[in-house]
């Protein structure tokens, strides 16, 4: 329980990302990544290593700076004319931020 003041954090991080008019991808993957470190780390019943989420491909063959990027030739930003997935983004961050 400990990890869930972390969880929604780096939730609201990770919405906000999606609000922002200009979307940049590589933040957007940062913040993925570092919600799905804290969830893998606390709530994952086994460790996956880096090699594990390249066979899933979950994580590209790319190194940033010595640094593996899960998810970063997966995510896909939807165009700015989803008004259905913006207005859910804009709900999820109401309601995220409302329970502070």
């Amino acid at each position: 329980m400990s990890a869930l003041p972390q969880v929604h954090a780096k939730l609201i991080s990770l919405v906000e990302l999606l609000d922002k008019p200009k979307k940049d991808v590589s933040k957007l993957v940062s913040a993925l990544q570092a919600l799905c470190e804290v969830l893998i780390h606390d709530f994952s019943k086994e460790l996956r290593t880096m090699e594990k989420f390249r066979e899933e491909g979950l994580a590209s063959q790319r190194l940033e700076g010595n640094i593996v990027l899960p998810f970063e030739n997966i995510v896909e930003v939807p165009d700015d004319d989803n008004i259905s997935f913006y207005r859910q983004v804009r709900r999820l961050q109401t309601i995220l931020t409302s329970a502070r």
